[in-house]
């Protein structure tokens, strides 16, 4: 179904991270889309600034329905799967706004939608580091290579879909979803099994050598 839960090894808190520092700045408003009323709406936040030392930094606003330590250990969990995600994961993300409830991520503009009782069910089966990198395929990538020339070329010579998802929306999800076996392909090590390596590197060949050539900064991934 989608590629972000073929594995929970290929992203994991024992990895490198790029994790600096997160910083509290205390409470303010935001206007933030929300999955369960689907759509956008001012709140009260609770604020944090989380810094790598890769030099990038990313908003995390946290809904003020839930309590201040509550919102700064949200802050502290979120910031910590970041600090794995790799550097080009990073670049174009600006905010992570967290709500309660059982909504989808979302990767709307710059920002990534969270809703905590759906990351629990991820992170329970191992899966929120991974789900987490989709969504940023969507804001950091997508804009650049998900229709351009050189990746539909790669699209059409390839012999199948990674995954029913993609197949389904070729120009929405093949490239988030391709990203995810590409990690596992190229930097999970022995996080994968050799015989999902093969699957992987039979289904998209041209897909994956188009994501090599990209030399993306994969900082902190490979240290």
């Amino acid at each position: 179904n989608g590629t972000a839960f073929i594995d929970p090894d290929i992203l994991t808190l024992q990895d490198s991270t790029a994790l600096d520092s997160i910083f509290a700045l205390g409470a303010d408003s935001r206007d933030m889309y929300d999955g369960r009323v689907g759509d956008v709406g001012t709140y009260d936040v609770w604020l944090f600034q989380t810094d790598f030392d890769d030099g990038l930094s990313v908003a995390i606003q946290v809904n003020a329905e839930f309590d201040s330590t509550t919102a700064a250990d949200f802050a502290t969990l979120y910031s910590r799967r970041l600090g794995v995600l790799p550097n080009v994961l990073r670049e174009d993300l600006q905010t992570v706004s967290i709500h309660d409830g059982l909504e989808p991520f979302l990767a709307i503009g710059s920002g990534l939608i969270v809703h905590t009782d759906q990351a629990e069910d991820y992170r329970g089966q191992g899966f929120l580091e991974e789900v987490l990198a989709h969504e940023a395929v969507h804001v950091s990538l997508d804009a650049d290579h998900a229709n351009s020339p050189g990746w539909i070329a790669a699209q059409e010579s390839d012999p199948t879909f990674i995954s029913g998802i993609a197949q389904q929306f070729p120009r929405d999800e093949d490239l988030a979803e391709t990203f995810g076996v590409w990690l596992a392909s190229r930097w999970a090590g022995d996080g994968i099994t050799y015989f999902l390596r093969s699957l992987i590197d039979s289904a998209v060949p041209a897909r994956l050598k188009y994501l090599d050539d990209q030399n993306f900064v994969m900082y902190p991934m490979g240290q």
